[in-house]
């Protein structure tokens, strides 16, 4: 869930090779678990990239990953510097003047994360401060419904910079993807959702798509004929259930 400005691009890995020569180069921003992160390892792990890997070898294709940040993805695409992006994107209006998108692949909530016991209704946090990623859709949801009720809102160049100052109550919540709440929660007992997810269109768009430079629609069609081929044979379910816990409320179609 987020929005975009041309910015620095910084690569870890990249090819040489075009999409008509057998790799599919995938930007993303890696710091976005389960979505997207790099391990240990320094390789790119996360249930976007598993479900790119599954795309790319139904298309008989390689996948080579960069990582750059969050706010460029898109201008990267719209010139030509990667032949896709896959970051939990919206398809959003105003994204879709820029580039294309495939169907979507999961659709998703925002939430409130804050620490137990502290706030009883989202409304109350109309007198606090709110962290969000720069850039994204959660942060435009913001300045429009809550900063005019009082809330202040603090961006961040990352979701785990914000999800950090939380952790050590520098902020009274984060404002973020529901699975990326779900799995911040399983190491921080002491924090909580507070209240419902906010699924509105308006900001958040139709799901999650994988970003293509607009006029690219072969690669369109092939994304898409490939994403329905895994969900039909299951490939796409194992994917799903290897990165989300039951009873998060999300939408895989």
């Amino acid at each position: 869930m987020r929005l975009f400005r041309l910015g620095t691009v910084m690569l870890l890995l990249i090819s040489s090779y075009s999409f008509a020569g057998g790799v599919i180069r995938f930007a993303t921003e890696a710091s976005y678990p389960p979505f997207e992160s790099i391990n240990k390892d320094h390789q790119f792990v996360g249930f976007d990239i598993d479900l790119a890997r599954a795309i790319c070898s139904k298309m008989n294709k390689h996948c080579v990953f960069s990582h750059q940040p969050f706010d460029s993805l898109l201008a990267s695409i719209e010139f030509g510097r990667y032949d896709a992006a896959i970051s939990a994107l919206d398809i959003t209006p105003d994204r879709l003047k820029q580039v294309a998108f495939s169907r979507p692949y999961l659709f998703n909530g925002a939430v409130f994360l804050v620490h137990k016991n502290r706030f009883e209704h989202q409304r109350d946090l109309y007198r606090g401060v709110i962290a969000v990623q720069n850039g994204s859709t959660q942060q435009k949801y913001l300045l429009d419904r809550f900063v005019e009720r009082g809330a202040t809102v603090v961006p961040y160049a990352s979701y785990q910079m914000a999800l950090n100052d939380l952790a050590h109550h520098k902020v009274d919540s984060v404002f973020v993807d529901q699975a990326v709440a779900m799995d911040w929660l399983k190491k921080h007992p002491s924090f909580t959702i507070l209240g419902w997810d906010i699924v509105n269109k308006k900001y958040f768009g139709d799901g999650l798509g994988i970003a293509v430079r607009k006029g690219n629609k072969q690669l369109v069609r092939q994304i898409n004929s490939a994403l329905k081929s895994i969900k039909a044979s299951g490939v796409y379910q194992k994917i799903y259930q290897k990165y989300f816990v039951a009873g998060v409320s999300i939408s895989q179609s």
